[in-house]
């Protein structure tokens, strides 16, 4: 069963790039693009939300590789993605910035939340240092790219 995930914009924007050679196995671009492709065989679903697609088409500038290229097409035709948007009670928030969660990137944590876990994959550190705190509050765990 695939495992649900959010992708953060910048995972997305730095993956955007024309690959023209052989990537190097074990680079982080690498590992972006490794990612993209789990997520196109269906070994993660991805989680989305018009706030965060939003953030996607004015961050992500012109498509330049299949992979990003495939992402969009799947939130486009719904086929392993899934709209969500959880409901957001003050103290929720609360319970965010205790965790010293980024109040900027709330709406990627709302994306996550689920009844079951779910994972956010970032590469900002700000995020992935509350991991355990927002595990314990919302069951969502928070990964950098490269231990997707």
């Amino acid at each position: 069963m695939a495992r649900e995930c959010v992708i953060d914009t910048k995972v997305l924007v730095n993956a955007n790039q024309p690959i023209t050679t052989r990537l190097r196995k074990g680079s982080l671009f690498a590992k972006r693009i490794g990612l993209l492709e789990d997520i196109k065989k269906g070994k993660w679903t991805v989680l989305y939300s018009a706030k965060l697609v939003a953030e996607y088409v004015e961050h992500v500038k012109g498509l330049k590789n299949d992979f990003i290229e495939e992402f969009f097409a799947k939130l486009v035709n719904h086929r392993g993605a899934i709209r969500n948007y959880a409901a957001w009670p003050g103290r929720d928030r609360e319970k965010a910035r205790k965790c010293r969660y980024p109040e900027h990137d709330d709406h990627v944590l709302r994306t996550a939340i689920r009844p079951d876990s779910s994972t956010i994959i970032t590469e900002e550190e700000t995020m992935i240092r509350a991991d355990a705190c927002i595990y314990r509050n919302f069951g969502v765990h928070i990964l950098h790219t490269k231990d997707a």
